[in-house]
């Protein structure tokens, strides 16, 4: 159930980035109740595993996504500090566990 719902927020998340939406909030964050349920955060405060993968992946001050169509958006929510690096997109045939490197590209972003 936790693994489920960290895909599903994962999927939630990355498709309004693909739109260059702006803003997420997280709803159902916290458990009620000890138990493995949908919450990244236990009754008690401490964090669940998928709630480490938020933090070190999915909620970062750079971040890129793409939609159905092909176009990726790369957004830098760091205040005060640009980025440079290297964007680099692959598909995967789920079936074969082949990746094929679509695009190679430097960048840079303003903060």
């Amino acid at each position: 159930c936790g693994l489920a719902s960290a895909l599903l927020v994962k999927n939630l998340v990355e498709a309004h980035r693909s739109r260059n939406e702006l803003g997420h909030l997280v709803w159902q964050l916290n458990e009620v109740w000890p138990t493995g349920g949908w919450g990244s955060i236990e009754y008690g405060g401490r964090w669940k595993p998928h709630h480490y993968w938020y933090a070190k992946s999915l909620f970062r001050d750079v971040a890129a996504a793409c939609d159905r169509t092909g176009r990726c958006y790369v957004r830098n929510d760091r205040s005060h500090r640009p980025f440079t690096g290297a964007v680099i997109i692959d598909s995967v045939d789920l079936a074969t566990g082949r990746a094929a490197r679509l695009l190679t590209r430097r960048i840079a972003l303003a903060p």
